[in-house]
C-alpha cells in the first residue's frame, strides 16, 4: 500500500525498496542511537540519592542535569538520515538520465511540475518523517524525564533550554 502510493510519485520503472530500505534502516539506528540518553539520564538520576543501610535517600539541595544536557547529540541520528534521504533526489534525477533517458519523456508529457513530483516530493516527505520521528522521541523522552524526575531536582524552563543555542 505505501510502496503504491510513492511508486505513483515515482520515475516509470524506479524501484522505491532501496529508498525505503533506506528510511527504516536510518530510522532504526537513529533510534538505537537514541538510546543511549538513557544511560546517561539514569547516571544522573542516580547521582541525586545517598545510599544509607541499603536504602536509597534524596540527597538535599541537588538538581538533576538539564535534559538538554543529558540528551546532547542523541538525536542527531534522524537529522543524518533526513540528509540522506534528501539525496534520493540526487538519485531520481540520475535514473531517469540512464540508458532511456525517460527525462525527455517525462518532460514532453503535458502535467505541469512533473519533474517535482518524480524528483523531490518523496525524498522531502522521507525527510520529514525522520524529523517527525526524531521529534516524537524527543517528546517522549522529555516525558520521562520530567515524570521520573523529582520535582524538587529539576530547574526551571527545561522546555525552552533545549531550544537553546
Amino acid at each position: 500500500m505505501i510502496s503504491d502510493i510513492i511508486e505513483k510519485h515515482s520515475p516509470p520503472g524506479y524501484s522505491v525498496r532501496s529508498e525505503l530500505n533506506t528510511l527504516y534502516a536510518g530510522l532504526g539506528l537513529s533510534l538505537f542511537f537514541s538510546l543511549g540518553f538513557f544511560a546517561k539520564y539514569f547516571a544522573s538520576l542516580n547521582a541525586l540519592y545517598d545510599i544509607d543501610e541499603g536504602k536509597r535517600f534524596l540527597r538535599e539541595n541537588v538538581k538533576c542535569e538539564d535534559f538538554a544536557d543529558i540528551l546532547g547529540i542523541y538525536l542527531t541520528g534522524f537529522i543524518f538520515t533526513a540528509v540522506v534521504m534528501l539525496f534520493f533526489m540526487l538519485a531520481r534525477y540520475l535514473y531517469t538520465q540512464t540508458a532511456s533517458k525517460s527525462i525527455y519523456t517525462l518532460r514532453r508529457l503535458p502535467e505541469k511540475g512533473i519533474e517535482f513530483r518524480y524528483f523531490i516530493l518523496m525524498p522531502i516527505t522521507y525527510a520529514i518523517i525522520s524529523l517527525l520521528a526524531g521529534f516524537l522521541v524527543l517528546t517522549v523522552y522529555f516525558a520521562i524525564y520530567m515524570l521520573a524526575t523529582p520535582n524538587e531536582c529539576i530547574t526551571a524552563a527545561q522546555w525552552y533550554k533545549i531550544w537553546r543555542l
